[in-house]
């Protein structure tokens, strides 16, 4: 049986900023975008070349139940696949050549049935997983070199997007309706790893973006941040936001429009963004803007016409894993 946590979610009162950091500029997207996404969709995990005209390209098999993670500094891609009553297998392939060279299981746990989400630290050395028994969706962190169990509880997580910081802290959607507090239903909160490791039965939530109810029930997911740590970012109401990384520093609106806009990744100097857009049922398609403080951009099927910049039209992909140099 899994341990039962005590949550204290921390609503960091500090002075909201006027506004995003500044530090991701204009630049002009598109043809003079370098590196090369890295994302999943429809059962593959594919890659784009942004500096070619190349269409995306499925590199690797990624079963709908499946959970994946990228490990840039390692130039790693991991695939947990689900256990169903049997011990959960984590395979590690070259980003590269999309080969598997490493396969391990996860600390095996009877009650596990799926897992709906991972995050591996930037140094590869601590997986979160996302796991689903017999009850809610609940985190376990998992040390990746003896394969010990770092934390296991926590069921408020509501998306399967996780994250880990360049230093560190673990960041989530955090469901709050259980304190039944119609202005504070949901948040994006983060815990340090050391905080995890000395967790015991209560565990402290740092609390980034909250959320009202009307807030929170449009759609509150997707969280990612920018490579050196400095911003946030999250899909809400199928729009993307993107904030300091501060407790209470103000969101700005990237991107309005008819269709859902997620998925999204920073570029390796955090001035722009991929994302992918559409209807996530069917075929997206794949956009990058500026990390801009502008007036949110509008997004509509196939528009290419100026500071928005179509990579890629009926993709088969919904969600950036990576953006690498």
């Amino acid at each position: 049986m899994r341990p039962t946590t005590i949550v204290t979610v921390l609503a960091m009162l500090l002075p909201a900023a006027c506004g995003g950091s500044e530090s991701g500029g204009d630049p002009d997207p598109g043809d003079g975008e370098s590196g090369r996404l890295v994302a999943e969709g429809t059962g593959a995990v594919h890659t784009l070349d942004l500096s070619s005209s190349d269409p995306w390209v499925a590199r690797a098999d990624a079963d709908v139940y499946d959970a994946v993670a990228v490990v840039l500094s390692q130039n790693e891609l991991l695939t947990a696949t689900d256990s169903f009553g049997s011990a959960m297998v984590v395979e590690v392939a070259d980003l590269e050549t999309f080969g598997v060279v490493e396969e391990f299981e996860w600390p095996y746990d009877e009650a596990v049935g799926r897992v709906n989400g991972l995050a591996v630290t930037g140094d590869g050395q601590h997986m979160a997983a996302l796991l689903e028994g017999l009850g809610p969706p609940y985190l376990e962190v998992v040390n990746r070199e003896d394969l010990t169990v770092v934390y296991s509880g926590l069921d408020l997580i509501s998306d399967d997007t996780m994250t880990w910081t360049p230093d560190d802290e673990l960041v989530f959607a955090l469901d709050l309706s259980h304190e039944e507090n119609p202005d504070r239903w949901g948040a994006i909160g983060a815990v340090p790893l050391d905080r995890l490791h000395d967790a015991g039965d209560e565990l402290m939530i740092d609390l980034y973006a909250i959320f009202t109810r009307a807030e929170w029930d449009a759609g509150v997911g997707g969280v990612a941040v920018s490579p050196d740590g400095s911003e946030l970012m999250y899909t809400r109401g199928g729009e993307l936001w993107v904030m300091d990384f501060a407790p209470g520093a103000t969101p700005h609106q990237l991107t309005t429009g008819p269709i859902y806009d997620g998925g999204a990744q920073f570029s390796p100097d955090g001035a722009a963004i991929a994302f992918a857009a559409g209807d996530r049922d069917f075929a997206t398609e794949t956009y990058v803007i500026p990390n801009h403080r502008d007036e949110p951009l509008f997004i509509d099927h196939g528009q290419d016409s100026g500071d928005e910049y179509l990579t890629g039209e009926d993709t088969l992909v919904d969600r950036m894993l990576a953006w690498a140099p």
